[in-house]
């Protein structure tokens, strides 16, 4: 190949090399855009006590763990134990395809993650007054979109303060996206319902539910008695 035909090559490959760029840049500049249009949820508000610096607290919890404490409710075994197994298998007597489910969208929730640091994400439209704790703030950590697509993450996470909740608030938060993603097929407006569904079932006082009480439960807050698919 001459001169003049090497230096056409590059400069093809340059423009194109800019194009795909630009494509990209273009394409998560919408994937953004649309995710922020569909974002929904109030479940992901955490209460943040004990400013240290920017985008660190003491203490972080998650709306849902902190009405339950003010319901009356525990989760000492979910402190213990660190983990959703009880939880999944006393859903599964039940609810076995919402327990199947579940056991499967949490082991995968940080392939459906969209990681955002060191900026905070707006508060979705259905955002509105919280449980709170004397000294302490309200700030978003994770949005879900309310589209269901392989082209678009399902939750956009605030990286710095997802690394800083314990153990138990941690299980609570991916819970209650969850549970919200199967709501919002029912026409859930906001996560009210699964707030208080979320902070019921992970307490410890659902281990002396009867069946009845549970079906009682989800037909409460408008879920039906199991996944309608799997």
């Amino acid at each position: 190949m001459d001169s003049g035909g090497l230096k056409m090559s590059i400069s093809k490959n340059t423009i194109m090399s800019k194009l795909l760029v630009f494509l990209f840049i273009t394409l998560t500049c919408i994937s953004f855009k649309t995710f922020a249009e569909s974002a929904v949820g109030n479940g992901g508000v955490g209460i943040f006590c004990g400013y240290i610096s920017d985008y660190e607290y003491e203490d972080i919890y998650i709306v849902d763990y902190i009405e339950g404490l003010s319901k009356g409710l525990s989760y000492n075994k979910l402190d213990k134990l660190k983990s959703a197994d009880l939880f999944l298998q006393k859903l599964s007597q039940y609810s076995p395809r919402r327990a199947k489910k579940i056991k499967k969208e949490f082991d995968s929730f940080l392939e459906q993650v969209n990681f955002v640091a060191n900026q905070e994400i707006i508060n979705p439209n259905d955002t509105y007054a919280y449980i709170n704790l004397e000294n302490c703030e309200h700030k978003t950590i994770i949005l879900q979109s309310s589209i269901e697509s392989n082209l678009i993450k399902k939750y956009l996470v605030q990286e710095n303060y997802f690394k800083q909740l314990d153990p138990t608030n941690l299980i609570i938060l991916k819970v209650h996206e969850i549970i919200y993603r199967e709501a919002l097929m029912y026409n859930h407006k906001n996560s009210e319902y699964t707030r208080k569904l979320t902070q019921n079932l992970l307490s410890d006082q659902v281990d002396n539910f009867l069946q009845t009480q549970y079906f009682s439960l989800l037909n409460r807050y408008n879920i039906p008695r199991d996944s309608v698919n799997d």
